[in-house]
């Protein structure tokens, strides 16, 4: 997993200097590819649906279904399926499957927090058992009564 610095792909003298395909093409393995930032933050807002212990809502395109189970599960998928696990200090397995492959994904959580209509989440994650960084999820959600 190479991380592309260059993110959003809107600076022009970074992109003129970005060696992400070179480094990608040097390695020798099946299963490879690139980790894109987009930002610090993403903020979505919109509508979603709950429903047997699931919250499902669509984020630009790409569909998240959060399981509130034990372990919590996050699942992503648009061209590539990402399935995060979460329980309070300890470690699950996941996977995330894109068009070169699968690699395993592991997180480690440091703080799960689960209240009326919010969904908080600290955790370290490692892809192929490479240290990815820490991130953290926010969803703050209300319910409508139709």
């Amino acid at each position: 997993l190479i991380e592309d610095p260059v993110a959003e792909d809107n600076d022009e003298l970074l992109n003129d200097k970005n060696n992400i395909h070179d480094r990608l093409n040097a390695v020798k393995s099946e299963n490879k590819a690139i980790l894109k930032t987009k930002d610090n933050l993403h903020i979505y807002e919109g509508k979603g649906i709950i429903n047997n212990n699931q919250i499902i809502y669509n984020d630009n395109g790409i569909t998240t279904k959060i399981t509130l189970d034990t372990p919590l599960t996050i699942e992503r998928t648009k061209d590539y399926n990402i399935k995060l696990g979460f329980k309070t200090n300890e470690i699950v397995k996941g996977t995330y499957i894109i068009n070169e492959g699968t690699l395993e994904t592991i997180t480690k959580t440091k703080d799960l927090k689960i209240e009326k209509n919010s969904i908080k989440i600290k955790y370290n994650l490692k892809i192929n058992s490479v240290n990815i960084d820490d991130f953290e999820y926010i969803l703050t959600y209300t319910i409508d009564s139709m």
